[in-house]
């Protein structure tokens, strides 16, 4: 269910979009990475989209966002209003079968917004982080999708990937669920394996760049530490 804050058009009428095409930063309510990569983040950022409580760091930070979605049970309406008044397009969606941010990226594939940065999904529940992780699995998979957090780069790849990532020390990678993986230039590889949930892909180590290949199965995460 979309509607827009500040009007009293009929909720279940769908919501005219806005904006279409370019790059996202989600700001999701939990401890922001670090606000210098946070500002290098929004300098190539073409929309700012509050995933529900995250519209206090902005408001805080005085960064009007382009939407606001979710059930909105976190914004106050102090900040809903300061929202609406920054002319944010706000997003209400009641159903609670997905978390906020399943919601934000749903958005974002809607809107064709395929390059998503989240930022603020650390520091809270450890069964929210968990749900955080499931979220960005779970994303379409036209999505290409990364992850600040507070020491640690988190990028999301689907079948299909193949490409060289400049890596610097350890990393680890990770599925969900079973994915067929080849990895190079590494200190230990993978040639066309089957990667799961397990520790199998923890903090490995490459001096310069790695090539990664998903040939099969569900989304990679990479996590690089710097």
């Amino acid at each position: 269910m979309y509607m827009n804050y500040a009007s009293k058009q009929d909720k279940s009428e769908p919501l005219q979009q806005i904006m279409d095409g370019g790059r996202a930063l989600l700001i999701a309510a939990g401890k922001l990475s670090n606000l210098p990569g946070f500002y290098q983040d929004l300098a190539s950022t073409h929309h700012i989209i509050a995933v529900d409580g995250g519209l206090r760091h902005l408001r805080d930070l005085n960064l009007p966002p382009t939407i606001v979605v979710g059930d909105l049970d976190s914004a106050t309406e102090a900040e809903l209003e300061w929202a609406s008044e920054n002319n944010a397009e706000i997003v209400l969606i009641t159903t609670q079968s997905e978390s906020d941010l399943d919601k934000a990226l749903n958005l974002c594939h809607q809107r064709e917004l395929n390059d998503v940065i989240v930022d603020g999904i650390e520091g809270g529940r450890h069964d929210h982080f968990i749900g955080v992780l499931a979220a960005l699995a779970d994303g379409h998979p036209s999505l290409n999708i990364c992850a600040n957090l507070p020491s640690t780069k988190l990028s999301r790849f689907v079948v299909g990937f193949s490409g060289k990532i400049k890596i610097n020390g350890t990393f680890s990678v990770f599925s969900f669920g079973k994915s067929k993986v080849t990895l190079s230039g590494s200190e230990w590889e993978l040639n066309n394996d089957n990667v799961i949930f397990s520790t199998r892909g923890l903090s490995n180590l490459c001096n310069e760049e790695a090539e990664l290949t998903v040939h099969g199965g569900d989304p990679v995460f990479l996590l690089i530490n710097f």
